[in-house]
């Protein structure tokens, strides 16, 4: 998405040209179970449970593709995050199941 505003004057520089939205449907991203849970605890407000999308924003940096680029490495770091959780999980199982064998020995 993108938007252009234009000062009085007909100047293209606005501070408001610099923002960047990123909108993405989050069932593409092919996460398990656990991650698309993981994600959602992570992102919080910015998905949108109706229409599966998350949204990222920045206006962080004065240009517009510095902010294109942050956008992309939140929403890489995101994923990064949220896919830990099945080896979380699988760990969290793991140890139960030896606390479980050593309260009950055979």
């Amino acid at each position: 998405q993108t938007r252009a505003v234009f000062a009085p004057g007909g100047d293209a520089w606005h501070p408001k040209n610099r923002k960047v939205k990123l909108s993405v449907t989050v069932k593409e991203l092919g996460l398990s179970q656990y991650q698309f849970r993981r994600l959602r605890e992570i992102v919080g407000k910015r998905y949108h449970a109706g229409r599966d999308e998350l949204t990222i924003t920045s206006e962080r940096f004065e240009h517009r593709e510095e902010n294109r680029k942050d956008c992309l490495r939140t929403l890489l770091s995101i994923i990064e995050e949220a896919g830990k959780a099945d080896a979380l999980i699988e760990e969290a199982r793991t140890s139960y199941v030896k606390e479980r064998l050593k309260a009950n020995p055979a």
